[in-house]
């Protein structure tokens, strides 16, 4: 958990609707994607697999990295360590289309923001922290009290790109709060239920669509190859 290549972390959530149908949300710890077309993630994925510690330079990450600017950027951001998953804000890099009863549109991302804001620690406390800190951590602080985040849209201006999760739309861009999410404590068989459950961020409901984003567009074939993998052992 301490490890910066370990970074982003990632989300899911699941809301069970009472049509017995669903909704997810599936969120990363960083507000930015380091691609935009599924075929730039893939070449960045090979790069790294391909710069082993005896590739000789430049390795492939290397020069991958000098030719596509976004994904430098989000190798190289600050990628603080959380004190606790209950600290830790996700962003949704792709837009979705939302629609209103009276047919009016708008554009944004979801944002999941603790509470009580972000707390990171700091360097000494890194390297103290344990291998699964953030996973041991958890369940003692819900022993304590719960933890809470607010769900938020960040709505689009008609200047932002809809399309690109390399592109981050600007801070003063409004902030709509759709709840208060709360944990108050752990699925015992949680580890279990992870394994044998797909989210899928386009499990939409009424109102809501997805974007042209084809990095959006994408992920749910790309989850069901590693949701197939998880149940054949893989």
């Amino acid at each position: 958990d301490t490890n910066p290549n370990s970074f982003p972390k990632g989300i899911a959530i699941r809301f069970q609707l009472a049509d017995n149908s669903y909704t997810d949300i599936v969120s990363i710890s960083v507000n930015r994607f380091p691609a935009a077309t599924p075929e730039d993630f893939l070449g960045l994925l090979n790069a790294v697999a391909a710069s082993g510690p005896d590739t000789p330079a430049p390795k492939p990450i290397t020069q991958f990295l000098a030719s596509h600017p976004a994904a430098k950027t989000f190798v190289e951001i600050e990628k603080p360590a959380p004190v606790s998953f209950a600290t830790q804000p996700f962003y949704g890099v792709n837009a979705f289309k939302f629609t209103n009863k009276e047919g009016e549109v708008n554009y944004g991302r979801y944002q999941i923001i603790p509470v009580n804001g972000p707390e990171y620690l700091t360097d000494e406390q890194r390297a103290a922290a344990g291998d699964n800190y953030l996973f041991a951590e958890l369940p003692k602080r819900l022993k304590q009290s719960k933890a809470e985040f607010i769900l938020a849209v960040q709505l689009a201006e008609k200047s932002d790109e809809l399309n690109d999760p390399t592109v981050v739309w600007p801070e003063t861009r409004q902030l709509v709060k759709l709840g208060t999410l709360t944990l108050e404590s752990i699925d015992p068989n949680g580890e279990q239920f992870a394994k044998q459950t797909m989210f899928n961020p386009l499990a939409l409901t009424d109102g809501i669509e997805a974007s042209k984003d084809p990095i959006l567009l994408a992920r749910p074939s790309a989850y069901a190859i590693s949701y197939g993998r998880r149940l054949s052992g893989q």
